[in-house]
């Protein structure tokens, strides 16, 4: 099952390639992808597809027979989740290299990686275990359970699990600093694959074509709004690939027969903008929706970065240099790791002279 998952992706990501460079020739390989560490500068990189170039440098040499799941940075570092035949792994990476902060369950399905100031939570069909930053080898079980979403406040860490016959859809949550699992919704007022966001005093998920939410401080849920399924039949399931709160707005895509759509609400009322389209089964719900600088980043089937602006617009393909694997733009810059969980930093504006 591991080796045949590691292989869909590969051939998720060569199918892409082709789609994205508008079926031509190959691109190269990104400047090459082994190496032990940081390359020391910039580079000029083939871009990915025939007449594209990209400006990067390598932070992190990847991991040998693995494969890169996630990424996330802060004003400090970047952290990558990377999965192998035996284990998944939490790296932190800077301008000196990576290094291993600590070895999670086996991460397959799902696989999800927040963070708050103090911590990484690693999410997937193994339950939710968090990381500390700063501390290689800390690591504590929020849950065994297997974790779909996952949302984070100040306080709590929720998350979504669907395991019949033995569990039916339920959110969950539980406060960082331990206790007991507490039900936040469940039964009828959950969809069969929830995603899940935190926004203001109130927790958000998708009852299929519903959207609902709930104070965080407790009480009934209430009906939000009413997602357009754009054509899709019946109850379209899952209706959401991804959501994400930023801003004071959520954010999320919908996948129907004639497209993806990206779409966002205000927090005080369900008035949702129809942002960005594209084509059917091409986005990724592997890859979060990140907002940065007034832009919605999103990746692509098998690899890559588009963006768009957030109040709507044509996307934009970001040449990433070869790697087809997860990526994180941030404060900092723009990070890509290839399959294997090299990572570059990408200079967009060109190489310095």
């Amino acid at each position: 099952m591991k080796v045949q998952h590691a292989s869909m992706r590969l051939c998720a990501a060569l199918l892409a390639f082709v789609a994205a460079c508008g079926g031509g020739g190959g691109g190269g390989s990104g400047g090459g992808d082994a190496g032990g560490g940081p390359d020391g500068g910039s580079q000029l990189l083939d871009g990915g597809c025939p007449g594209e170039s990209v400006c990067g440098r390598q932070l992190f040499a990847g991991v040998e027979r693995g494969d890169a799941r996630a990424m996330l940075s802060d004003e400090t570092a970047t952290y990558l989740l990377t999965w192998t035949i035996d284990e998944s792994s939490v790296w932190r990476i800077g301008d000196d290299g990576g290094e291993l902060l600590g070895t999670v369950p086996d991460q397959i399905v799902n696989v999800r990686l927040l963070m708050d100031d103090d911590s990484l939570y690693v999410s997937g069909d193994r339950g939710v275990v968090r990381v500390g930053k700063a501390e290689p080898g800390a690591l504590e079980v929020i849950t065994g359970e297997p974790a779909g979403s996952v949302a984070l406040d100040s306080t709590h860490v929720y998350w979504f699990v669907f395991d019949p016959p033995d569990i039916e859809p339920t959110i969950k949550r539980r406060a960082k600093t331990g206790g007991e699992v507490e039900i936040v919704a469940e039964g009828e007022e959950v969809g069969l694959q929830s995603e899940i966001a935190v926004l203001g005093e109130h927790i958000y998920w998708n009852e299929d074509v519903n959207l609902r939410r709930k104070p965080l401080a407790g009480g009934a849920s209430e009906l939000f709004g009413a997602l357009d399924s754009h054509g899709a039949p019946g109850a379209c399931v899952p209706c959401i690939g991804r959501m994400t709160a930023a801003d004071g707005r959520l954010y999320w895509f919908t996948e129907g027969p004639d497209g993806t759509f990206f779409h966002r609400t205000a927090a005080d009322a369900f008035e949702p903008e129809l942002l960005v389209t594209r084509s059917r089964l091409s986005v990724s719900p592997e890859h979060p929706l990140v907002v940065l600088d007034d832009q919605l980043y999103w990746g692509p089937i098998g690899g890559g970065i588009e963006h768009a602006p957030v109040s709507g617009g044509e996307p934009v393909r970001v040449p990433t240099g070869g790697l087809a694997g997860v990526f994180v733009p941030s404060s900092a810059g723009l990070h890509v790791s290839s399959l294997t969980g090299i990572v570059r930093a990408l200079e967009l504006g060109g190489c310095p002279e």
